[in-house]
């Protein structure tokens, strides 16, 4: 039986907390997280930056396992345990996508504070296409363009 729970985001500016599911199976002596772990792809795109990438690639597109895994190392490198700077992540638009299959551009914006110069710099925007399946989700891309196929309204909505 699956629980939800609250669980952190790593853009705790404007989005702190989002519904996560935890959900295992167990198969012999192996036991795996299994979909759906979240309710929202924005909430997918948040589990799937926070989980380590031998379970992330399981909820990736196999076509684009190369350019997700360098998203995801980057991105890990700069909210990891080791990161060296104050990282800032927002989440700032949800869009749906024309056509087939059904799809969610979300927009993440990547800052870092500096202490040293007291100073806010963007080093990256991106945007990730997520798959909407039946009680699943998958990461089709991430690219710093957006796709000009997902216009539609924002639909993420603040705290």
């Amino acid at each position: 039986m699956p629980s939800r729970l609250q669980a952190p985001t790593i853009d705790v500016a404007t989005l702190p907390q989002r519904t996560g599911i935890d959900r295992y199976r167990i198969q012999d002596v192996d036991i795996s997280r299994s979909m759906p772990i979240a309710t929202t792809p924005m909430g997918f795109v948040d589990a799937w930056l926070q989980a380590r990438w031998f379970q992330a690639s399981q909820w990736s597109a196999p076509s684009h396992l190369g350019e997700l895994h360098a998203v995801h190392s980057a991105i890990d490198a700069l909210c990891g345990p080791n990161h060296t700077n104050y990282p800032l992540i927002n989440y700032k638009a949800a869009r749906s996508c024309s056509g087939s299959p059904p799809r969610v551009q979300l927009q993440m914006d990547e800052d870092i504070y500096r202490g040293n110069t007291n100073k806010i710099q963007r080093i990256n925007r991106l945007f990730f296409i997520v798959g909407k399946g039946n009680n699943s989700f998958t990461i089709l891309s991430a690219s710093s363009s957006p796709n000009p196929a997902c216009t539609g309204p924002n639909t993420l909505t603040g705290p």
